[in-house]
């Protein structure tokens, strides 16, 4: 599976390649936004599309520019989490954050186009024109007021939270959201029934979830917030992660089959 999802990478990074020619003549605009889209992790949201469409027999393109809008979507949120205003991170990825090259004014700006160009990409995709508009429907609902905006609120007031059960509403809006979205744009392209598209929501949400602890468990940089295993201790921590993944398998192979690729990547992922 590991080749298969290097293929996955390999075809998000050259569409964006090809996405980011639509700025090409910002100046200093384009360097702001490809300076965050192009310092990509794992890209494991949009990967999860493409892997899912592929599972349930469908062709893995048809995903590869909402994969991409998706990719746009979770730098904007990374520049915007890193200002002062907000996170104050100086670093992401091993590099300084956006607006510690650029400044804020600049970071700010290029946020809010790579949120905006994403609907233009989304809104151009090569799909029935009842599938754009639901899952534009969808990025919105889960980008703005009810989902990652929202967590960001939530998180600006992070250290009155008194306990987990306020942090993980944290988790739902801020980090679940984009995972939910991912899950749900499947079911969208696929037409799946109402059920199955249930299904795929409490993935994100369980998955959302599972995500952030580990990542906590990994993160020396923001002791000071309020985390799982601080609460509860880290063996804690990692117990919640193995009863998490039980019910997302579960979720995973009613809407996948048995024998998906779906749950064993983002099983690999929380290793």
């Amino acid at each position: 599976m590991e080749d298969k999802i290097a293929n996955y990478r390999q075809k998000i990074i050259g569409r964006l390649g090809e996405v980011a020619t639509y700025w090409q003549d910002k100046t200093l605009l384009k360097e702001s936004m490809n300076y965050t889209l192009f310092n990509y992790g794992k890209l494991a949201r949009s990967v999860i599309i493409l892997l899912g469409l592929e599972n349930l027999g469908k062709d893995a393109n048809w995903g590869i520019d909402v994969a991409c809008a998706l990719e746009m979507i979770q730098s904007y949120t990374l520049i915007h989490d890193d200002l002062p205003e907000m996170d104050n991170d100086a670093f992401r990825r091993g590099r300084p954050s956006n607006h510690m090259v650029y400044g804020a004014n600049l970071a700010l700006l290029s946020g809010d186009a790579l949120l905006s160009d994403a609907f233009y990409v989304l809104s151009n995709a090569t799909l029935d024109d009842h599938i754009k508009i639901a899952i534009i429907n969808l990025f919105a609902n889960k980008i703005g007021s009810n989902g990652v905006c929202f967590g960001q609120a939530l998180d600006v007031k992070i250290n009155e939270c008194q306990t987990f059960n306020e942090v993980a509403k944290i988790i739902e809006y801020k980090t679940a959201s984009l995972f939910e979205l991912a899950f749900l744009t499947i079911g969208i392209i696929v037409s799946l029934d109402r059920s199955k598209q249930n299904s795929l929501s409490q993935i994100g949400k369980l998955y959302g979830l599972a995500f952030q602890i580990h990542d906590d468990l990994l993160d020396t940089n923001h002791q000071e917030n309020k985390t799982y295993h601080q609460i509860y201790g880290v063996d804690n921590a990692k117990l919640k992660i193995t009863q998490l993944l039980t019910k997302i398998e579960i979720l995973c192979k009613e809407v996948f089959g048995k024998k998906n690729d779906v749950f064993l990547y983002l099983k690999s992922l929380l290793k």
